[in-house]
């Protein structure tokens, strides 16, 4: 088990496919006025962040079973932060 000490852009592009699919998931549920390219950018931060704590065991997909509730939290936290109305 390592952690990744240095996160190269490369990796994070590598995640992009994904992380775009994970927005237009979220999305369907979404009005229209809510931009993909906004919640992608937050999604790829976060891959970023998991990235950097992310312990490799060698499994296949762990990465993204590892990231994918950080993505979409991050996601959901940058839709509430847009969210002028108070609850």
């Amino acid at each position: 088990m390592t952690a990744r000490a240095g996160v190269s852009s490369a990796f994070v592009a590598s995640h992009r496919p994904w992380v775009d699919q994970q927005a237009w998931r979220l999305l369907r549920t979404l009005p229209a006025n809510v931009e993909r390219a906004d919640l992608v950018q937050v999604g790829l931060i976060a891959v970023w962040q998991c990235a950097q704590s992310f312990e490799d065991t060698g499994e296949p997909d762990a990465f993204k079973r590892y990231a994918g509730r950080r993505v979409k939290g991050a996601m959901l936290d940058e839709l509430r932060g847009m969210d002028h109305l108070s609850r």
